[in-house]
């Protein structure tokens, strides 16, 4: 983590920061005290130093533009302390059959899991473009190893992460002072795991799920390094090989895995 020593006058906002992964980029931040935007619905578990917590609807339209208000975007603050690293990380699973969904509820999902990452990608990067261009500027956009692997249950999270996967790669050819950063984690111990009432992963593979701490310093360490592709835990880095040399294998494991 050197590489936070060289930003420690700047600051990073993180979306979906309460929990998970979103929770500990956060803390890892203000350990090496650099300033944090924390953004969700629920600030509870956000009272450590230098973290500022604000809550914050990613799906919301009106919450984006009142955004534009706040004090750490105006030019005066920008230029003090400009904006580095944002991170679109808030995420909902929406866990359920396709067949049976109604639009409502994939709707929901896409506001938050797609939308709110391109809302938050545009905000980022008009934000970074007002600033003095000789410090780094990093987008990070978390989709899912889902957006690679179809699985039942699964059609409203996975659409929307792959969505936001290639929206990223479309944004990352399009762009060169700003860096775009895709995070595609595997199986990581959050709460998103237990989102669904009956549908739950082998006790097994629960315990083999990928330590949240370990996760968010694999991304902070790939995105300080410069690689805009990051699978940040082992078990992603497993599934995205198992995916690419047997997909058919893969898709019939996803039926004994998620039942």
């Amino acid at each position: 983590m050197k590489g936070l020593a060289n930003i420690k006058n700047a600051f990073v906002v993180i979306t979906g920061a309460n929990n998970g992964i979103g929770f500990e980029l956060a803390k890892i931040y203000s350990e090496h005290g650099i300033k944090v935007l924390a953004l969700d619905l629920h600030t509870d578990h956000l009272n450590l130093p230098y973290v500022h917590a604000l809550q914050f609807d990613v799906g919301s339209p009106e919450a984006w533009a009142k955004l534009e208000g706040h004090l750490f975007f105006q030019d005066e603050h920008i230029k003090k302390c400009p904006l580095v690293h944002w991170y679109n990380n808030a995420g909902i699973s929406g866990l359920g059959e396709a067949s049976k969904q109604k639009i409502e509820e994939l709707q929901k999902v896409f506001d938050v899991n797609f939308w709110g990452v391109v809302r938050g990608t545009k905000f980022a990067y008009t934000t970074m473009g007002k600033q003095d261009v000789a410090h780094p500027r990093s987008i990070i956009n978390v989709s899912s190893m889902s957006a690679y692997i179809p699985a039942p249950m699964m059609s409203a999270y996975s659409s929307s992460k792959a969505a936001t996967l290639n929206y990223s790669r479309s944004f990352q050819e399009e762009v060169q002072d700003v860096k775009i950063h895709i995070v595609t984690p595997g199986f990581v111990k959050t709460n998103i795991l237990n989102s669904h009432e009956t549908l739950r992963l082998p006790e097994w593979m629960l315990k083999r799920a990928s330590d949240v701490k370990d996760t968010a310093r694999g991304i902070i360490k790939e995105v300080l390094v410069g690689n805009k592709e990051i699978i940040p835990d082992e078990n992603g880095r497993r599934l995205y090989k198992l995916w690419r040399l047997g997909p058919t294998l893969t898709r019939k494991l996803s039926h004994y895995l998620l039942k």
